[in-house]
């Protein structure tokens, strides 16, 4: 009994040590920290959150320098606050756009960073009984700063439109459009500049459901309205446009307007003329799992100007039974679109959002509920990678990852990572100490594996499974809930 109680006091002392070694709790902290932003600066990586502090919604951040974290980063607001955009101008100053709300009023601000410290911080507009919804902000070519917001007005959604023309001073607004559609949390209006400098305004138009822009003509007057595409096509729901080095515009979107177990992504681009055709965006799927839910796409380029699109994604059998949920991604190479391997693919991710250094290694951070409550974590990855690769940033790795799902009510499938061919032993242990069963006792070659666990003559309740190899031990918990 003695040798058990031991055995149990170490398995307990091992659980709260064992994490993704390569995937980092950034916010880590008891607090909900939502809405992720990241940033490259010259090699030094900025990533910017919402923190639920004191009951009250702030700005955080962390930067990475030298592969070193600095501390946390408070911006104080005076109200609940919404991180809405986050970017640089060409010399390299941080620039944020932010919603707070306090009482019935609602405010756009503006702010930049400099030397960690938030400074010029100004008020955009306010407003008393309307809501913000979204905002955009865009730096151009000039370094120029150009905003665009949504807010709600009786049964109609208004998009908004104003540049800065002084140090914290900014223009009237100027409405671009009013749509009188359904779902209008999804019309979220972007900026963004093209190849002959000329501005465009997208967003999803409820109305005709499908994306929608315009362009500006002059400092004050702006174009018809254009449609892309068509309402046959259904492009909408969530979508983001992106400008590379060439400042050709890329667009990724769902295919759906309403969001549902099964949609796509797709993707065109602008070249100064006219939009290239309609492509399909695939993934890396699960077999056992044919309906695939893919929302919040982000999007950067390569050096080589090959758009880099990321996701979250979601799978689903046909009982609608959720079977697994990771980051998705894609490259589009010159020989067309190449699905990668998974990315956090045991945890809970949600809003990914990706930058790329100059050696082309992608910079992933996200929101993630794995652990209870919501935190942001990041990673890093080569811009092509493969499930046969074994999600490579493990690849150095011995690991061992939670079980999934977890709990569980029959089987669930136990995952890990071998550095080398090598012996190995899994084993499930009860809350006494008794081994249970013996799941894998083999030779096994270097790379990712899985193996199945079947509880169908076990009882409800918390065991362990231990990963045992010649130079390392693993433990981790588990709980079966019939």
């Amino acid at each position: 009994m003695k040798i058990k109680l031991i055995f149990i006091i170490i398995i307990l002392g091992f659980i709260p040590c064992i994490s993704f070694s390569q995937i980092v709790n950034i916010s880590n902290n008891s607090s909900e920290s939502t809405h992720p932003y990241i940033l490259d600066q010259n090699g030094i990586i900025y990533i910017f959150w919402n923190d639920y502090l004191n009951g009250n919604s702030d700005i955080c951040f962390k930067y990475k320098q030298n592969n070193s974290w600095s501390e946390t980063i408070t911006i104080e607001t005076s109200g609940n606050s919404r991180l809405f955009s986050v970017c640089s101008d060409s010399a390299d100053v941080i620039h944020l756009l932010w919603r707070e709300i306090s009482d019935s009023s609602n405010r756009l601000k503006y702010g930049k960073i400099i030397n960690s410290t938030l400074t010029d911080s100004s008020e955009i507009i306010s407003y008393d009984s309307l809501y913000i919804i979204s905002a955009s902000l865009f730096i151009d070519n000039s370094d120029i700063k150009h905003i665009s917001w949504d807010i709600i007005e009786n049964d109609s959604i208004k998009i908004f439109y104003s540049s800065e023309i002084g140090i914290s001073t900014w223009s009237s607004p100027q409405q671009l459009h009013e749509d009188y559609g359904s779902g209008f949390f999804y019309i979220h209006s972007q900026l963004i500049e093209d190849i002959n400098y000329d501005l465009f305004c997208f967003w999803l138009s409820t109305d005709s459901n499908t994306i929608s822009y315009i362009i500006k003509l002059d400092s004050t007057n702006w174009g018809s309205i254009n449609y892309l595409y068509g309402q046959e096509l259904g492009f909408g729901a969530e979508f983001v446009v992106r400008a590379d080095d060439s400042l050709n515009i890329h667009l990724v979107s769902n295919h759906v307007y309403i969001l549902t177990y099964a949609n796509s992504l797709y993707y065109t681009k602008w070249d100064g003329l006219s939009w290239s055709e309609v492509e399909y965006i695939p993934s890396m799927d699960l077999g056992c799992a044919p309906l695939n839910a893919k929302f919040h796409p982000d999007l950067v380029f390569t050096s080589e100007n090959f758009p880099f699109v990321c996701w979250d994604q979601y799978v689903f059998d046909y009982n609608f039974t959720l079977r697994g949920n990771w980051v998705g991604s894609a490259i589009k190479l010159n020989s067309g679109w190449h699905a990668n391997g998974f990315v956090a693919k045991y945890r809970k991710p949600l809003y990914p959002k990706i930058s790329i250094d100059n050696n082309d290694l992608i910079n992933f951070v996200w929101q993630d509920s794995t652990d209870g409550d919501y935190d942001i974590y990041y990673t890093t990855t080569v811009s092509v990678f493969d499930i046969d690769q074994n999600e490579n940033f493990y690849q150095n790795q011995i690991q061992l990852f939670q079980n999934y799902p977890n709990p569980f009510n029959l089987e669930t499938i136990i995952s890990f990572n071998l550095n080398k061919n090598t012996n190995v032993l899994i084993e499930v242990y009860n809350i006494r100490g008794q081994k249970v069963k013996t799941i894998v006792d083999k030779y096994m070659t270097f790379g990712y594996h899985t193996a199945n666990f079947n509880t169908e003559d076990m009882k409800n309740g918390i065991y362990f499974y231990k990963l045992s190899t010649k130079d390392k031990t693993f433990i981790k918990k588990m709980i079966l809930m019939r």
